[in-house]
């Protein structure tokens, strides 16, 4: 073997020589051909079968083509087979079922009576049309059930909407009754709020009228002392005797006559003036620049007057020349209505106190002031109410119930501005005013 120089052989040889004494098969290192060997009787002898595996290979690819080809036909045979038996097993009957079945939900859904499907050969298509046949019956009782509900639906509909009317024409004669109501409502209490502004100008009238009294008559007094002086000195001049003493006492006595006349005389010119102004202001309502200080001044000087409380004092601390461009008379009723308030509910039962109207703080845009006093206080359960109309704790005690409504409404409405209110029992009131100095138009 060596000198024929054959790798195959060599490569049969070595695989034979290693198997020992056992039949085996094999391929070769390199992979190119399939060896299968057998030892035989004899001295060492073996029979030994070389096949190149291309031709193995082919054989195989021959053979499965084959019997692909072989399954594929038979594959398609049996699906025909199963496609017939089972069109003329399952289909058919399954499609004469839907028909049926078909029909027999038209003859439900338009209130029909069911009819029972034909009878099949299969047990199973069998159960299937009665299962079929009584959900058939299930459904027409369901639907008849159905029908008689709706026909107890419509009547209840019906009388619903019957019902609905009634309630909407008795809504809309009880909307028109609420409104009469509401609109005499309003009107009672616009012609009351009128009344209580009215009135409280009214009182200003009185207080100023008896507070110009006295003055006038003092200044009245003092014209007739003058006056008589006068004639006094005019009689001495007439005589021609006329001492250089008499002359002397009879012009002192006219000059402070005249002084007292001219000092009452502008004490009421200026009440008359603060009144003045006061009253434009509230029966106007008109808009104009007008500085804090000098207005609040006028109101606080006139309700000094017309209060006749000497014992409560009103102490006002405001700057000058904080001007505001808004309503003065407004102002002016929010400030007497606070006070009056004070005065009549605050310091009930106590012979003393003191209401101070103060700046808090202000800048380009609005003012902050705060009108309080140290009288009783506002129960907690008050506090909710006190802005209501017609709220009163002293209901038939000359209390309408309408001096904070008013405050809070002119406040809102007309001023533009805010109020707060804080209280507590014993420790008096505070009511914070926040306006701008520019009034909405």
């Amino acid at each position: 073997m060596q000198s024929l120089g054959d790798p195959l052989l060599s490569a049969v040889h070595a695989l034979v020589a290693k198997s020992g004494s056992s039949s085996q098969a094999a391929r070769t290192p390199d992979g190119r051909h399939m060896v299968a060997w057998s030892r035989i009787a004899g001295p060492d002898w073996w029979a030994v079968r070389v096949v190149p595996q291309s031709r193995i290979d082919e054989l195989l690819h021959r053979g499965v083509f084959w019997m692909l080809a072989v399954g594929a036909l038979m594959l398609l045979v049996t699906l025909w087979m199963l496609q017939r038996v089972i069109r003329q097993r399952v289909k058919q009957p399954l499609s004469d079922i839907t028909g049926s079945v078909e029909a027999l939900a038209e003859r439900v859904s338009q209130g029909e009576e069911p009819e029972s499907l034909p009878a099949q050969g299969s047990a199973d298509l069998q159960r299937l049309s009665q299962a079929f046949d009584a959900m058939a019956q299930d459904l027409a009782a369901q639907r008849r059930q159905e029908q008689a509900a709706q026909a107890a639906l419509e009547r209840e509909v019906q009388e619903r909407r019957q019902a609905e009317e009634a309630v909407r024409l008795l809504n809309l004669s009880l909307e028109a009754r609420v409104r009469e109501r509401g609109e005499a409502l309003q009107q009672a209490q616009q012609e009351l709020v009128q009344r209580e502004t009215l009135a409280s100008l009214g009182s200003l009238v009185a207080g100023v009228s008896h507070e110009l009294n006295t003055p006038i008559g003092n200044a009245l007094i003092s014209a007739d002392t003058a006056a008589a002086a006068l004639s006094q000195l005019q009689a001495l001049l007439a005589s021609g005797a006329v001492r250089r003493s008499e002359l002397e006492r009879g012009l002192h006595l006219a000059r402070e006559s005249a002084g007292l006349a001219l000092a009452n005389l502008q004490r009421s010119a200026s009440l008359v003036q603060d009144f003045k102004q006061v009253a434009v202001d509230r029966a106007s309502l008109q808009r104009r620049r007008f500085d804090l200080r000098r207005v609040s001044e006028e109101v606080v000087h006139l309700l000094q007057i017309s209060l006749k409380t000497p014992q409560f004092n009103l102490v006002l601390d405001l700057p000058a020349e904080l001007l505001l461009d808004s309503f003065p008379g407004a102002f002016g009723q929010v400030l007497t209505n606070l006070v009056q308030n004070a005065v009549v509910h605050a310091f009930e039962g106590r012979s003393q106190g003191c209401i101070t109207i103060t700046l808090l703080r202000s800048d380009e845009r609005q003012v902050v002031l705060c009108v309080s006093d140290d009288g009783c206080g506002i129960p907690a359960e008050h506090l909710g109410q006190v802005f209501k109309p017609f709220f009163t704790t002293r209901l038939g005690q000359g209390g309408s119930g309408l001096g904070l409504h008013l405050v809070y409404s002119i406040v809102r409405n007309v001023l533009g501005g805010e109020i707060e209110l804080h209280s507590e029992p014993g420790r008096g009131t505070r009511f914070v005013l926040t306006l701008p100095r520019h009034a909405p138009d």
